[in-house]
């Protein structure tokens, strides 16, 4: 999710992915176009009680290295 007040989904082009602990990024440079932006007021099954919104994205254009550094990021095996 994100706060309305600091971005606008459609309108990004290139994505950072940050690590949650140290801030650190962990694939930079993500060329993707957004698929969905829909209103949620809550993140992980909690109302928050905030405007928050959900997007989702389909990456484009992504290197070799992106690619496997993506797959490792969602089979759990990346590293900082």
């Amino acid at each position: 999710g994100y706060s309305p007040e600091t971005a606008i989904c459609h309108q990004w082009t290139f994505i950072d992915i940050f690590a949650e602990e140290g801030g650190r990024i962990l694939i930079a440079d993500l060329s993707c176009k957004t698929v969905y932006d829909i209103a949620s007021l809550a993140e992980n099954g909690r109302y928050r009680g905030t405007d928050v919104r959900t997007c989702g994205v389909r990456f484009e254009r992504l290197t070799v290295d992106q690619k496997v550094r993506l797959n490792q990021l969602l089979n759990g095996t990346a590293t900082a």
